[in-house]
Protein backbone atom coordinates (compact mmCIF):
# COMPACT_ATOMS: atom_id res chain seq x y z
CA UNK A 1 0.00 0.00 0.00
CA UNK A 2 1.09 3.62 -0.82
CA UNK A 3 2.22 6.15 1.84
CA UNK A 4 0.02 8.71 1.55
CA UNK A 5 1.35 12.25 0.33
CA UNK A 6 -0.23 14.02 3.12
CA UNK A 7 2.33 12.29 5.65
CA UNK A 8 5.25 13.64 3.92
CA UNK A 9 3.87 17.08 3.23
CA UNK A 10 2.50 17.59 6.99
CA UNK A 11 5.71 16.57 8.04
CA UNK A 12 7.80 19.55 5.62
CA UNK A 13 4.82 21.93 7.09
CA UNK A 14 5.40 21.09 10.17
CA UNK A 15 10.03 21.41 9.80
CA UNK A 16 9.23 24.79 8.69
CA UNK A 17 6.88 25.83 11.61
CA UNK A 18 9.41 24.55 14.19
CA UNK A 19 12.20 26.51 11.94
CA UNK A 20 10.79 29.32 12.17
CA UNK A 21 9.08 28.73 15.74
CA UNK A 22 12.02 31.08 17.62
CA UNK A 23 11.45 34.17 15.23
CA UNK A 24 7.97 34.20 15.65
CA UNK A 25 8.47 33.78 19.85
CA UNK A 26 11.14 36.49 19.94
CA UNK A 27 8.48 38.95 17.33
CA UNK A 28 5.88 38.10 20.35
CA UNK A 29 7.89 38.77 23.10
CA UNK A 30 8.57 42.34 21.63
CA UNK A 31 5.22 42.87 21.04
CA UNK A 32 4.95 41.82 24.96
CA UNK A 33 7.70 44.27 26.48
CA UNK A 34 6.40 46.98 24.53
CA UNK A 35 3.17 46.98 25.87
CA UNK A 36 2.99 49.91 28.34
CA UNK A 37 0.32 52.70 28.79
CA UNK A 38 1.33 54.75 25.81
CA UNK A 39 1.56 52.37 23.45
CA UNK A 40 -0.69 49.44 24.94
CA UNK A 41 -3.15 49.87 21.02
CA UNK A 42 -0.82 48.84 18.48
CA UNK A 43 1.30 46.38 20.34
CA UNK A 44 -2.00 44.63 21.86
CA UNK A 45 -3.01 44.53 18.56
CA UNK A 46 0.18 43.21 17.10
CA UNK A 47 0.46 40.67 19.84
CA UNK A 48 -3.16 39.06 19.22
CA UNK A 49 -2.89 38.48 15.66
CA UNK A 50 1.12 36.21 16.80
CA UNK A 51 -1.04 35.03 19.54
CA UNK A 52 -4.18 33.82 17.41
CA UNK A 53 -1.49 32.35 14.67
CA UNK A 54 0.18 30.42 17.16
CA UNK A 55 -3.14 28.93 19.00
CA UNK A 56 -4.31 27.67 15.32
CA UNK A 57 -1.41 26.20 13.79
CA UNK A 58 0.71 24.95 16.76
CA UNK A 59 -1.29 22.48 18.13
CA UNK A 60 -1.88 20.38 15.01
CA UNK A 61 1.81 20.37 14.09
CA UNK A 62 2.61 18.66 17.45
CA UNK A 63 2.85 21.75 19.68
CA UNK A 64 -0.33 21.31 22.21
CA UNK A 65 0.98 22.79 25.18
CA UNK A 66 2.42 26.04 23.13
CA UNK A 67 -1.26 26.53 20.80
CA UNK A 68 -3.20 26.11 24.77
CA UNK A 69 -1.47 28.53 26.22
CA UNK A 70 -1.26 30.94 23.21
CA UNK A 71 -5.34 30.19 23.02
CA UNK A 72 -5.54 31.59 26.92
CA UNK A 73 -3.34 34.52 26.40
CA UNK A 74 -5.43 35.01 23.47
CA UNK A 75 -8.52 35.01 25.32
CA UNK A 76 -7.18 37.38 28.43
CA UNK A 77 -5.46 39.55 25.87
CA UNK A 78 -9.44 39.86 24.72
CA UNK A 79 -10.89 40.22 27.88
CA UNK A 80 -8.99 43.23 28.32
CA UNK A 81 -9.60 44.61 24.81
CA UNK A 82 -13.22 44.22 25.79
CA UNK A 83 -12.81 46.70 29.13
CA UNK A 84 -14.06 49.87 28.93
CA UNK A 85 -10.85 52.43 29.24
CA UNK A 86 -7.53 51.53 28.92
CA UNK A 87 -6.32 48.59 30.50
CA UNK A 88 -4.52 48.88 34.12
CA UNK A 89 -0.85 47.77 34.50
CA UNK A 90 -1.59 44.90 36.08
CA UNK A 91 -3.42 43.69 32.93
CA UNK A 92 -0.67 44.81 31.10
CA UNK A 93 1.84 42.86 33.31
CA UNK A 94 -0.23 39.79 32.93
CA UNK A 95 -0.34 39.62 29.50
CA UNK A 96 3.73 40.38 29.36
CA UNK A 97 4.10 37.34 32.01
CA UNK A 98 1.46 34.75 29.57
CA UNK A 99 3.52 35.97 26.11
CA UNK A 100 7.52 35.46 28.11
CA UNK A 101 6.18 31.79 29.16
CA UNK A 102 4.80 30.54 25.73
CA UNK A 103 8.97 29.53 25.04
CA UNK A 104 8.78 27.18 28.18
CA UNK A 105 6.33 25.16 26.84
CA UNK A 106 8.53 24.33 23.24
CA UNK A 107 10.55 21.32 24.24
CA UNK A 108 14.46 21.68 23.55
CA UNK A 109 13.48 18.83 21.02
CA UNK A 110 10.65 20.87 19.08
CA UNK A 111 7.43 18.60 19.10
CA UNK A 112 5.96 18.22 22.84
Amino acid sequence: MAQSPIGPALERIAARFAARLPSRLEQLEAHANALSQETYAPEMEALLVALHELAGTAPPLGYKDLGARAREAEIRLLEIKAMSGPPTDQDLAALRSMALALRETVPATGVQ
